[in-house]
């Protein structure tokens, strides 16, 4: 964790990263080094969760059922991250695997939901954002940490075997995501700026000098 100060006041920015994790997947407690914001510190103005940093990959996949090779066409996958906070603020992105992958496929061949090869190459995951504000800045307030979710989730996959039936070609997708979570507080400082204490300083001065020329 590192502080900064802005034009807009003083800033406090966390960030997490999760490993690579083989997709679908979910936990509660994504980054527990995140800590909240201590009223200590000064007034809470604003907090906003940002996905700043992916990788991994996402990659069609095919398989075969036919007792004959197949030609197919356009085979597609895609993928998806998401870091829900505490209070049910969440921030995702997605990534679909490069489109146009297509060839021939041998009868009972599966290309296997691995990054070992096949036909379809792998697709960069990028799930970087924009900020989201959070609904309820009470959560991320206190002196504990922020319960952080994640969850990695492949979407619908697709693609064209015009020679085949229902179930005799399938098309699938595998994923393997990791990303990073910044979490930043926005907070009005509860210490004076020298510039109030300087004004503070001249006020009570010239209350004393007031007082002094009315005692004499």
């Amino acid at each position: 964790m590192f502080g900064a100060v802005s034009m807009f006041g003083n800033t406090i920015t966390e960030t997490c990263t999760i490993a690579d994790q083989t997709e679908s997947f979910a936990s509660t407690n994504a980054c527990p080094t995140l800590a909240q914001f201590n009223p200590a510190w000064g007034t809470l103005l604003s907090a906003t969760l940002q996905i700043t940093g992916s990788s991994g990959y996402i990659q069609a996949f095919v398989q075969n059922n036919q007792t004959t090779s197949q030609i197919f066409s356009s085979a597609t996958a895609a993928d998806s991250l998401t870091f829900t906070g505490p209070d049910g603020t969440s921030v995702s992105g997605s990534t679909t695997s490069t489109p146009g992958c297509g060839g021939t496929l041998a009868a009972g061949a599966n290309t296997s939901s691995t990054f070992t090869g096949g036909p379809c190459a792998e697709t960069p995951n990028s799930f970087n954002g924009s900020a989201v504000s959070v609904s309820t800045l009470s959560a991320y307030v206190g002196t504990g940490t922020v319960a952080i979710g994640d969850s990695g989730a492949l979407g619908l996959a697709g693609g064209n075997a015009p020679g085949s039936t229902s179930g005799e070609f399938l098309f699938g997708g595998v994923g393997l995501a990791d990303g990073t979570l910044t979490l930043t507080y926005t907070y009005a400082s509860g210490v004076p700026e020298p510039g109030t204490m300087c004004l503070l300083g001249g006020g009570l001065i010239g209350l004393a000098f007031i007082r002094r020329k009315r005692s004499a």
